[in-house]
């Protein structure tokens, strides 16, 4: 396992220059490059945040001025390539991680993707019929609805009857 320092090395030279851009997300944070890195603990080949974390494991670092929490990998991709415009995605799929080349820039639709092909993107089973709290008739009521208009039953006479007006047997 390498140490901080080598594994900030590492950057370095893969993201020229990366320490002289403007950072207005970590400046409100009131900490500076080095304070901010040193929150890291390296683990393996990620970079994960040893701080304060969100429930669902995502770092976070307190911003006085915004008065609200900043996501840590937001942060960070903001210090490697600049203010980022989008979603900011892992490759890694490591929430807490903050390692700049773990992390790349994506539209709604990327990240509905990512999260997708990761299997982390959890569908809702559409609720359909009784299972629904909206339904106003039962499942039963329905199929016997359908099956005497398959019958030959004409659909103003269904809805004279479902509105109660007319003949009912």
């Amino acid at each position: 396992m390498k140490t901080f320092a080598e594994a900030q090395a590492v950057l370095a030279d893969r993201l020229p220059g990366y320490e002289s851009r403007p950072t207005p997300m970590l400046d409100s944070t009131g900490l500076s490059v080095d304070e901010f890195w040193s929150r890291f603990e390296v683990k393996g080949e990620c970079w994960e945040w040893a701080g304060s974390r969100y429930p669902n494991n995502y770092g976070r670092v307190w911003s006085t001025p915004q008065k609200r929490h900043l996501r840590t990998h937001r942060v960070s991709f903001e210090i490697a390539f600049g203010t980022p415009r989008l979603h900011v995605l892992h490759r890694c799929d490591n929430p807490p991680c903050g390692r700049p080349d773990h992390l790349f820039e994506g539209t709604d639709k990327d990240n509905s993707l990512d999260a997708l092909s990761k299997d982390r993107l959890v569908l809702p089973a559409p609720m359909r019929g009784e299972s629904n709290p909206r339904a106003k008739f039962s499942d039963d009521l329905v199929s016997e609805v359908r099956d005497r208009y398959r019958m030959g039953v004409h659909q103003t006479t269904i809805s004279l009857w479902v509105n109660g007006k007319g003949r009912v047997r």
